[in-house]
């Protein structure tokens, strides 16, 4: 589990920890995006804008569930 602030998420952090935990460029990013109280979607993250999307959607939240 890592710990971020909000003010320094940035993807070339978010590839930067991708790349410690062993994926490759392959490999892609997603992060949990919640639809109503038990359903979450995946939501790519590719550019930097995702990235801004993604703490807008989570904004309520205190985590955010990345994948890859």
């Amino acid at each position: 589990m890592f710990k971020i602030d909000k003010a320094d998420v940035r993807l070339t952090i978010l590839t930067s920890l991708k790349d410690e935990l062993g994926y490759v460029v392959r490999d892609f990013l997603y992060y949990k995006k919640r639809c109503g109280r038990d359903v979450a979607t995946l939501q790519a993250i590719e550019y930097n804008r995702h990235v801004e999307i993604m703490i807008q959607d989570n904004e309520r939240e205190k985590e955010i569930g990345l994948l890859s």
